[in-house]
């Protein structure tokens, strides 16, 4: 009895789709090293899915299948066999058969390819004169072993005939399988029924805080009727003259604790169903990752560069929503390696590195979230030529460009509109493709992107993503009556401090924590909320949030609760707001923004920018300063402070940073930090000094390194000031400034 294949058409699909991986993958690799596990693990792959497509009547692809069969033991038969052009005929033979399974999954029906077919025989059998050399290789040729292809044994079907089920779709021949497919829409909607549990058990933790309300002004009350009690009958106690009283506290007290109870015990499930849910939904990198082999072969060959990219983390999961719209960005930014950062090989050569670039893609796990990067090392990014295009296409108005550090510079390559390239290509020069990259990274997925990138040392970009978008645990606090929620991904501490401690730095209001100033802002001059502000009270409640290095203080009105929520998305009425990633519901029913700190942190920034006081006084002559800190927050007060005083500054991130830019510009003072990346404060002191131009220039090194042997090496490496963060005063930095200045 003939079996009703349909039935069957979505499961050989998705296997089919899954051997086209396979081969891709493995002749990527075996392109590179000529390998005999790789080989058999081609001939198995295509042996395996030839017979599926006959059992299912697909005989067009169980043709092309069939002869890149052949092909594969050629190579195991003739290793010379194997070549570049070869492997790019069976990559075009593996696309092929990608648009015909399209095809045959919409419906259509397939053709078979004879041209196609011609092309993969002549591999074999070469269209010559060379009769001996055909029939050789059909004499030699002999059916697979069971050692050849490793412990299954296959046995190939020959003919069309029909069975009644395919050998892999029947009965299953393995009943100790412990895995299944299941529909994503089946997983989805499991997923949905979490809104709902937590959603009750929110609800639930809200009625047992009532209850522990009402049961404390119970007890309240009952203690001031105690009091008045005893002047109006000394003969007996109010718990004796009405005991029911003392009953219903007594209850309210146990009904208060058996719902605790009841919350801890839900809590408990709700967190474990919540996690192997969304564990259901998680899928590894792996089926991403794997998919960028093959276009940045065809884009290197296209840009006759020679690039060798590997890929680590393979394994780390994220959820599926994710993954999805991670591929466009991860692609540009790989592309943006291959076409901007790798070099040709010549010019490699010519800088004494290996004519191959090296691209790593790879991905891991930090606390709460994802990190993937992406690393070449090719010419990196140059400032000086971001500078100039960014100008050329007015992209950054030119005063604002002066104040911007290296960092700031490279960062401009996410601008709208930005290109290097000098003409427009199928690759790049469109100006979209990294301004795309930020936009999906930042807003839609909630996550950040940042570069780092050294001349001649390549370029990395950094991805941190949240594992999941179904779900976020939050910090939940209150704003003039308003409730807004903090993701806890981005929350570094909370503290409460007197707001005599505040410390006014120019235009801006910071808070010294430990040896850093961090700037702070009400949240809700933030948010322009409508209503007046209040008086300021004695003590603040500051959210420290951080996104990479940098961070702000939020100051709040109160904090109301940590918990997990589920996230839903924006109304209509807020799909523009571009403070809000999000919305949640409480335990009340009530709707709690959820605030997007990467936006709150830079247009934080920006405002500060704008915003500056005029200078207090001009002078004829402007000195230049260079303030050196690896802390953003530190910088932008530094130069906050300098500039409200009629300085001149520019801004470096570290002191190799800084020491190129005192090679092209002179400054009249260098106040640095120490403790930095790349190069320390010391390092910078000594190498200046080394210099004739800056030789007495005053330095002045402001640090949180207080120990004596410190300051001797200090002042031993040339610097002419050494002042203690921990000590620090604006008006004692504004001294030793002046004082340096008039003395130079």
């Amino acid at each position: 009895m003939s079996f009703d294949r349909s039935k069957f058409l979505k499961r050989y699909l998705d296997d089919a789709f899954e051997h086209l991986e396979n081969l891709n993958r493995d002749l990527l690799s075996l392109e590179k090293k000529y390998d005999t596990s790789t080989i058999n693990d081609l001939f198995r792959t295509a042996h395996t899915f030839k017979g599926t497509s006959r059992m299912m009547k697909q005989l067009p692809i169980a043709q092309i299948a069939h002869r890149m069969e052949d092909i594969f033991d050629l190579f195991r038969k003739t290793p010379d066999s194997k070549t570049s052009d070869t492997i790019d005929h069976l990559l075009h033979a593996v696309d092929v058969v990608s648009t015909l399974l399209k095809s045959l999954a919409s419906g259509e029906t397939i053709e078979q390819q004879d041209e196609l077919l011609k092309m993969l025989e002549n591999i074999v059998e070469p269209d010559d004169d060379d009769c001996d050399h055909a029939t050789t290789l059909k004499k030699d040729k002999a059916p697979i072993t069971q050692t050849a292809l490793s412990t299954k044994q296959y046995k190939p079907v020959e003919s069309d005939n029909s069975c009644e089920c395919p050998p892999d779709l029947a009965d299953d021949k393995d009943p100790t399988s412990e895995t299944i497919r299941i529909h994503v829409k089946k997983l989805d909607g499991i997923v949905k029924m979490i809104d709902g549990i937590i959603s009750v058990h929110n609800r639930l933790k809200q009625r047992w805080v009532d209850v522990r309300n009402i049961e404390r002004a119970y007890s309240m009350m009952i203690s001031k009727i105690n009091k008045h009690w005893i002047c109006v009958d000394a003969t007996q106690s109010f718990a004796e003259a009405f005991p029911q009283s003392i009953q219903i506290q007594e209850q309210l007290k146990s009904l208060q604790s058996k719902i605790c109870e009841d919350v801890n015990i839900g809590e408990l499930l709700a967190t474990d169903f919540r996690q192997r849910s969304l564990k259901m939904r998680m899928m590894p990198l792996s089926s991403l990752f794997n998919s960028f082999h093959r276009p940045v072969r065809d884009m290197a060959k296209q840009l006759e560069k020679k690039i060798e990219f590997i890929v680590h983390g393979q394994k780390t999961e994220l959820d599926k929503k994710i993954i999805e719209r991670l591929e466009a960005p991860l692609m540009h930014m790989i592309r943006n390696s291959i076409d901007h950062g790798i070099e040709l090989p010549e010019i490699r050569k010519q800088k004494g590195k290996s004519d191959t670039g090296k691209i790593v893609l790879s991905a891991s796990y930090q606390t709460s979230v994802a990190l993937i990067r992406i690393q070449d090392d090719g010419q990196g990014i140059i400032p000086e030529k971001i500078k100039e295009k960014v100008l050329t296409q007015k992209l950054i108005p030119e005063a604002e460009l002066k104040t911007m550090t290296q960092s700031q510079m490279i960062n401009t390559i996410f601008v709208p509109g930005f290109t290097t390239s000098e003409i427009i290509t199928d690759i790049s020069g469109r100006g979209m493709g990294l301004d795309i990259v930020k936009q999906t990274i930042v807003n839609e997925l909630k996550g950040t992107v940042r570069i780092d990138s050294n001349s001649d040392a390549g370029c990395t970009f950094e991805i941190r993503l949240p594992l999941t978008m179904a779900v976020m645990h939050l910090l939940t606090v209150k704003v003039m009556g308003a409730h807004f929620a903090i993701p806890s991904v981005n929350v570094d501490e909370i503290i409460r401090i007197p707001s005599t401690a505040v410390i006014c730095v120019a235009d801006k209001e910071a808070i010294q924590v430990r040896d850093a100033l961090i700037p702070i802002v009400f949240l809700r001059d933030i948010l322009k909320l409508s209503i007046p502000r209040s008086i300021r009270p004695k003590f603040l409640i500051i959210v420290i949030v951080q996104v990479d290095d940098e961070k702000l203080g939020l100051i709040v009105d109160e904090l109301i609760d940590e918990s997990t929520f589920v996230i839903k998305s924006l109304p209509d009425h807020l799909q523009n707001n571009q403070w809000i990633t999000g919305v949640v519901i409480s335990g009340n029913n009530d709707i709690v923004n959820i605030l997007h700190i990467p936006k709150l942190i830079e247009e934080t920034g920006n405002d500060s920018k704008m915003q500056r006081k005029e200078t207090i006084s001009q002078k004829i002559i402007t000195p230049h300063i260079l303030v050196v800190d690896d802390s953003f927050s530190t910088r932008e007060i530094e130069k906050s402070i300098l500039e409200s005083y009629g300085y001149d500054v520019s801004l470096a991130s570290d002191g190799a940073e800084a020491y190129g830019m005192t090679q092209s510009n002179q400054y009249d003072l260098v106040l640095t930090d120490i403790e930095m990346p790349a190069m320390n404060g010391f390092e910078l002191t000594q190498k200046l000094r080394q210099s004739d131009r800056y030789a007495q220039t005053p330095i002045v090194l402001l640090t949180s390194m207080d120990q004596a042997e410190h300051k001797k090496r200090g002042i031993s490496a040339g610097a002419n000031a050494y002042i203690v963060k921990g000590d620090f005063d604006q008006s004692n930095l504004l001294d030793v400034i002046e004082g340096l200045l008039a003395g130079a």
